[in-house]
């Protein structure tokens, strides 16, 4: 049986994936469940998603791009190994595929100073520019994907490919019940993870000197590198003392959902387009955001005015300052905050119709 689209989940990340599947199985929001086959690369996951009638479970080692494109009109991957891994689709299958960047995979970001570097990723991106611009489109998150997509590839052909489904409903269900009270102390959450890229030490640094005030700070490091993540650990215990709290079980999204509405702060200073799951739930929430003010998401939240402090600013501003938190209201139109079931299926229509209008012309 040939599929119009055939999608290949290359990571394990059930909450994501199976929020897609279900999405465009829903005949009742205007999809077709026949037209589309889902591949998953992991057996825990594939344990999940099979319910769903129209998910199979593929290992093997080889590009199931170049697997697959033959049995299908189009392949949307989620996410993929590094943008270097689009030099193994055979080229006369790039135009069938549609990419929806993770971020982190996008290519390689431009660090102010490190010239040297800069030049190497900046030929880099060009040459994996060829085969960007070869995709039938990208999808992203929100703007702050399409700006740094756009600094790395310069014009590419995108669309809000969104992970939602029932999130919407659970969140506002938490924000009606109010903020739960922090026992008088400031909750700080530092990053999304247990990878380098939340810059966790860097962090550390900053809120050292905020020891012996009456704060929290909230580790999120339920997945990421191993080897890292005891680093951190030993880190903050050192500099932070009893003030750490290390959150390693796995949550549910609810609860996940729940922990983040009690932070009064949160800090993502990583440079790249990461976090974007993250970012909206906090934005939802109305959480004060300090960024990195090089970072591609500062480039996100000024496109779209929204407010935030730095990073940079930790080092000076005062206990008094710090815990002078703004709660903000979002303007829920915005591409960087959380949006409904309803918005989500309209983005997928987009792309699909997009795709239906290529095939046929």
């Amino acid at each position: 049986m040939k599929y119009k689209y055939i999608h290949i989940f290359n990571f394990s990340s059930i909450g994501f994936d199976d929020s897609v599947v279900k999405i465009l199985n829903d005949k009742e929001s205007g999809f077709l469940p026949e037209e589309h086959l889902f591949i998953s690369r992991s057996p825990e996951e594939y344990d999940v998603l099979k319910k769903y009638g129209n998910v199979v479970l593929d290992t093997e080692d080889v590009q199931l791009i170049n697997k697959y494109a033959d049995s299908t009109d189009w392949i949307i991957v989620h996410g993929i190994q590094g943008v270097s891994s689009l030099c193994k689709v055979k080229k006369r299958y790039l135009g069938k595929v549609v990419w929806r960047t993770w971020g982190s995979d996008a290519g390689y970001g431009i660090k102010d100073g490190e010239i040297i570097k800069n030049i190497i990723k900046k030929v880099l991106n060009l040459y994996y520019g060829r085969y960007v611009h070869k995709l039938a489109a990208v999808g992203v998150a929100n703007v702050v994907d399409s700006i740094n997509l756009s600094k790395m590839y310069g014009d590419v052909i995108m669309f809000t490919m969104p992970y939602s489904t029932n999130e919407y409903e659970i969140l506002e269900k938490i924000r009606r019940r109010g903020k739960a009270s922090g026992g008088g102390n400031i909750n700080i959450m530092v990053g999304h993870s247990g990878f380098q890229n939340d810059n966790h030490l860097e962090v550390i640094r900053l809120l050292k000197r905020f020891v012996d005030q009456n704060i929290k700070v909230y580790f999120i490091l339920s997945y990421g590198d191993f080897e890292y993540i005891d680093e951190v650990k030993q880190f903050a215990k050192k500099y932070l003392g009893g003030k750490a709290v290390f959150v390693e079980k796995k949550l549910s999204y609810e609860q996940y959902a729940e922990l983040v509405s009690s932070m009064d702060i949160a800090v993502l200073d990583g440079t790249g387009s990461y976090a974007l799951g993250n970012l909206q739930m906090l934005l939802y929430f109305g959480i004060q955001l300090y960024i990195n003010g090089s970072g591609v998401i500062r480039q996100g939240l000024d496109a779209e005015g929204i407010p935030y402090r730095t990073t940079e600013e930790m080092r000076y501003i005062e206990y008094d300052e710090l815990k002078q938190t703004t709660v903000y209201q979002v303007d829920k139109k915005l591409s960087m905050t959380m949006h409904d079931y309803h918005s989500a299926c309209e983005s997928w229509h987009a792309l699909l119709d997009y795709l239906e209008s290529r095939r046929v012309s």
